[in-house]
């Protein structure tokens, strides 16, 4: 989930655990668990959540373990439904990955990031509107 902290005076947006809704701090230890699709046009169920650090299970939080079963469970009944096999298993990205693609999915390159970047420095010269 997406979250924004005013943060320095400013609207800070950051990526929220599904989970337990604390704030992934970095990037590289979140993840993107999702629902399998298998036909065409079909749209999965996603999950951004903590991956399993010791930090996380030394408090007895396992974001990933929640999601896992939330999400296996959804899949079998669908599969039930369907009359498929039920999965063994929930598909997942590391969270860097997924954000890369979706933005790539949505035509975001390069040239789009230079743009926000003089955007942010104008705003932070001439202040807000």
């Amino acid at each position: 989930m997406l979250k924004v902290k005013r943060t320095n005076h400013r609207s800070a947006p950051a990526f929220c655990c599904d989970i337990c809704g604390q704030p992934i701090e970095e990037i590289s230890l979140g993840a993107a668990l999702y629902t399998s699709t298998s036909q065409e046009g079909e749209e999965a169920k996603v999950l951004i959540v903590h991956k399993p650090t010791a930090e996380y299970l030394l408090k007895g939080v396992d974001c990933w373990a929640k999601a896992e079963k939330e999400l296996l469970e959804l899949e079998s009944l669908q599969a039930l439904a369907a009359g498929r096999p039920e999965p063994q298993y929930v598909p997942w990205q590391e969270l860097s990955h997924y954000l890369a693609r979706a933005l790539r999915n949505g035509q975001f390159d390069e040239q789009s990031f230079q743009q926000i970047d003089i955007q942010d420095a104008i705003l932070t010269v001439a202040g807000p509107r």
